[in-house]
């Protein structure tokens, strides 16, 4: 595969379940963010503690 689309094929696993979240509830906007902070800083403090 071409790298552009490995790359295309990432983001949507990434983004994937926050898009879904943000278009089927009300306020997904904000609950899609907030979860994405919440996986972002969880996945910081599992790093930072396996050091």
């Amino acid at each position: 595969m071409k790298p552009l689309a490995l790359k295309v094929i990432a983001a949507g696993r990434t983004f994937g379940p926050n898009v879904a979240v943000e278009l089927l509830l009300p306020g997904g906007s904000l609950i899609a963010l907030l979860l994405w902070l919440y996986c972002t800083y969880a996945r910081r403090s599992n790093a930072q503690a396996r050091a």
